[in-house]
């Protein structure tokens, strides 16, 4: 092993083709670590260092320092200050630590961790896991099948393509799944979640949650809080959970639960057939478009034109075109006998 030792000024420092022990000492240096699996310490100062070939374990220090991995499998920490970090090629591991750090893992199964402070974290290709820590942090997975952390503070999570696993964590959480088929939990705090295209699995966790379930087959839980749910494109399950939710289907043919609370199901046509399967009367409310489908619909009266029933005596409204609207557990005379207690006309 060759040690190499930087002074109290700016120096550049060059690694041999064996494993080196590079210390940079004060001042802001360039360091080259070359091949050979090294350690390399960059001291104080504003530092560029190079990893080069080989698996190296890297350590930022003091000032606001620009770290290139380089192929092979490399440890980088980056201490305080507000550092630049690129993994490159390989299986890299990268740590912020203090400072507003920019961390991006490039190819391979890297793990990114922002530290403290307001980090950008990006886990570039391979499946990653990016954790943000502290702070308010904007988190990427990038391609691949990613697991993306965003901890305390109001982070911004994008899970890119690929199924991947998206954990708000506290704070008021935005969150987008993007591509793929993922698993999204907001957490604590008032979150707003897309899950983008594919078929989602969405938790909204505590708070006052806004959910996007955007185009697939969605399955969305609202849980504590009172949320604003959109199931979007394709045949989603929806459930309301804790609270006073407002749930939209959207289109495709969807099932929908309000759970505990006074909750609002929003019907606007072209959605497909949905079944309501807790709906409450005197607690629950149908909203209803004047315009679905072009009819003319003035007052909750106006929908008993449009009432029927199922095999199973469930109220079924029926607009036409494949729109429809089943109520479990809702016999059709209890509508025909008040419907002001079921429906709501919105313009």
């Amino acid at each position: 092993m060759a040690t190499i030792p930087g002074g109290a000024f700016p120096d550049f420092l060059l690694g041999t083709s064996e494993n080196d022990l590079i210390n940079g000492g004060g001042g802001s240096d360039f360091i080259l670590g070359r091949s050979g699996d090294d350690t390399i310490f960059s001291g104080a100062g504003n530092d560029f260092v190079f990893g080069g070939s080989g698996d190296d374990l890297i350590f930022g220090q003091d000032g606001d320092d620009f770290i290139l991995g380089g192929s092979g499998n490399d440890r980088v920490i980056g201490g305080s200050g507000d550092d630049f970090v690129i993994g490159g090629s390989g299986d890299d591991v990268a740590v912020g630590g203090d400072g507003e750090d920019l961390l991006v893992g490039g190819s391979g199964d890297d793990t990114l961790i922002g530290g403290a402070d307001d980090d950008v974290v990006s886990g570039g290709s391979g499946s990653d896991a990016v954790l943000g820590g502290n702070g308010d942090d904007r988190l990427s997975g990038g391609s691949g099948d990613d697991f993306v952390s965003g901890g305390s503070g109001d982070d911004r999570l994008s899970g890119g393509s690929g199924n991947d696993f998206l954990s708000g964590g506290n704070g008021d959480d935005l969150i987008n799944g993007g591509r793929g088929n993922d698993q999204i939990f907001g957490g604590r705090g008032d979150d707003v979640i897309d899950g983008g295209r594919g078929d989602d699995s969405i938790r909204g966790g505590d708070g006052n949650d806004a959910i996007k379930g955007g185009r697939g087959d969605d399955l969305i839980f609202g849980d504590g809080g009172d949320d604003h749910i959109a199931g979007g494109r394709g045949d989603d399950m929806i459930f309301g959970g804790s609270g006073d939710d407002e749930i939209n289907g959207g289109r495709g043919d969807d099932m929908l639960a309000g759970g505990e609370g006074d909750d609002v199901f929003v019907f606007t046509g072209g959605g497909g057939n949905d079944v309501i399967l807790d709906f409450e009367v005197g607690v629950d409310t149908l909203c209803i478009s004047n315009e679905v489908n072009c009819n003319n619909i003035l007052n909750p009266e106006d929908l008993l034109d449009f009432l029927t029933q199922d095999d199973d005596n469930n109220a079924v409204i029926d607009f036409g075109h494949g729109d429809t609207i089943t109520l479990v557990g809702v016999s059709p005379t209890s509508i025909q006998d008040s419907p002001d207690a079921f429906f709501n006309i919105a313009s």
